[in-house]
């Protein structure tokens, strides 16, 4: 061991740091410029891979049977959809929540003013625990059975041009005339 209270280790790399007590006992340590780069590259690596994971993976996330209520519903009338999923993997996922209404060979209607952005963990999401979002009926929707797709998206519904992680859909009957609620 180097005298004069001079002490010498290795750091992660291998490479030689040498650490001396200052004139206030405390200590100091003189790391050489290849160190410092490897350690920032490390701490790089790190970050990547961390902001990498937290934007939620298609295989990370899982759609189960998405839920309407009610299924019976007049023009005007808000659908609550329910999105029991689960979260694999270590980290939490910033999601969207987007929904189309589908009818025969029409032209899907959107409801952009209910997408939600939400932030899931780990775990089941089931029951009570489901994320929600709406959907409102137009008023000037014609009578007939609709199909409500209901999408989770990495990011903001529609943002994406990979589309939509996962997607399921439920039937909606829209019935004649204003709803009596």
């Amino acid at each position: 061991m180097p005298s004069r209270g001079w002490l010498s280790w290795r750091l992660m790399t291998r490479r030689q740091i040498t650490v001396r007590k200052t004139s206030r006992g405390r200590r100091s340590a003189a790391r050489s410029p290849q160190v410092l780069a490897a350690f920032i590259a490390a701490l790089a690596a790190v970050l990547v891979a961390t902001i990498q994971t937290r934007d939620g993976d298609p295989e990370d996330i899982q759609l189960f049977r998405l839920g309407c209520e009610p299924s019976r519903a007049h023009p005007g009338d808000i659908i609550t959809m329910s999105f029991p999923l689960e979260v694999t993997g270590n980290e939490g996922s910033r999601i969207g929540l987007g929904a189309g209404l589908f009818h025969d060979d029409d032209k899907p209607l959107y409801d952009p003013a209910n997408d939600r952005m939400i932030t899931v963990v780990p775990g089941e999401h089931l029951g009570d625990r489901a994320p929600t979002r709406e959907f409102e009926l137009p008023t000037d929707l014609a009578p007939g059975s609709y199909e409500l797709s209901g999408q989770i998206w990495r990011g903001r519904p529609g943002e994406d041009s990979r589309g939509s992680l996962e997607d399921d859909a439920c039937r909606i009957l829209v019935l004649p005339g204003a709803s009596t609620d």
